[in-house]
Formats: structure tokens, sequence, C-alpha cells
């Protein structure tokens, strides 16, 4: 129990940070390939094209595919 307290005052304590940070993401055309892996599952990765807006990226919606 106190292992799982120590390891959410961890992440507490650097998610402010990390949430105001600027987004280094740049408008433009994006492309985002997945992969997944699981032994003895071959599965192909599959490859999104996105192009992303200014406005898309200061709004933060929709920046990262569902």
């Amino acid at each position: 129990m106190q292992r799982q307290t120590l390891i959410i005052l961890v992440f507490a304590a650097f998610a402010p940070p990390v949430l105001a940070a600027p987004s280094a993401m740049q408008p433009g055309l994006w492309e985002i390939t997945t992969k997944i892996e699981m032994s003895g599952m071959p599965m192909p990765s599959q490859t999104l094209r996105h192009c992303y807006t200014k406005q898309d990226i200061e709004q933060g919606q929709g920046t990262v595919p569902q």
C-alpha cells in the first residue's frame, strides 16, 4: 500500500509542469504509425495521416488518434 501511495505522489508532483508545458507539435501533415506485437498473433501496422491546423493544436482536441 505504501508503494502505491509513493507512486501516486511522484506522478502528482510531475503532472502540473507536464500538463502546462507548451506543445512542441507543429501544424501540418502528420503520419502516425501504430504497431502491436503479441506473441503468436502477427498484426499489421496501421498508419494514419492527418493534417493538423494551428487551432487544432492550440485547443488540444483531436491531436491524439483514438
